[in-house]
């Protein structure tokens, strides 16, 4: 076996002892609250490693909740009080989830939503659009088909179901059309992307159903 350089030993020793002190000094909890500057001085040396966003963390954190509550507030005002607060607080989580999942800003489906069914899941229109976002019947049926899902005309009624068919049939228009205009998906998806391909430049000049969206889509962008 070879010989330890000396050199080597010590400074493998010191390099030891180093480390020991240093985990002792940065381990060590002392019972008594700032009882000396070292205290302090570890409290300063700590405060150097966080980040800035962590002393953020609460005003962020009230910032959303405030923000929630005005959004909550709002869904219930533009029912006409139709609306409960617990069920504008589901509507609200549903939309966030289907936001995510399908690449859609949070205030365009709530502008659409708005617009559709002033939030009152019980609404149903003439020609037998169901629920928040208006589900017609061969939209079920599409989603159905492409989703291997047996949804039925019933299903609408949950927000879960009606928001996720129409977030996605949103997004499917999106694709149909080939547009990144916001204002495309919103007339194609109250149009039919079919009837949009066929009058686009008439149904972007005159269509009061895309002020409306845009004017509640607006609101919610600015809470």
């Amino acid at each position: 076996m070879k010989k330890i350089d000396k050199k080597l030993l010590i400074v493998l020793i010191l390099a030891g002892v180093t480390a020991f002190f240093l985990m002792a000094m940065f381990s060590f909890s002392p019972s008594v609250e700032k009882t000396s500057e070292y205290d302090t001085n570890r409290e300063e040396y700590v405060a150097l490693l966080l980040p800035d966003s962590y002393y953020q963390l609460p005003d962020i954190v009230a910032m959303n909740a405030n923000r929630d509550e005005k959004i909550i507030s709002k869904i219930i005002e533009i029912s006409d009080n139709q609306t409960s607060e617990d069920d504008a607080k589901t509507i609200l989580s549903k939309v966030r989830d289907c936001s995510e999942r399908f690449s859609l800003s949070e205030s365009l489906i709530l502008g659409i939503i708005a617009q559709e069914s002033r939030f009152v899941y019980t609404a149903v229109s003439r020609k037998g659009a169901t629920g928040l976002m208006q589900i017609m019947p061969i939209a079920l049926e599409d989603y159905n088909n492409h989703n291997s899902i047996t949804y039925s005309s019933s299903d609408l009624w949950y927000f879960g179901v009606n928001i996720e068919i129409g977030c996605w049939n949103l997004n499917r228009q999106k694709r149909y059309i080939h547009s990144n205009d916001i204002s495309d998906w919103i007339i194609s998806y109250n149009s039919g992307s079919t009837n949009f391909k066929k009058n686009k430049e008439d149904y972007r000049k005159k269509y009061a159903y895309l002020d409306n969206v845009e004017k509640y889509r607006k609101i919610f962008e600015n809470i």
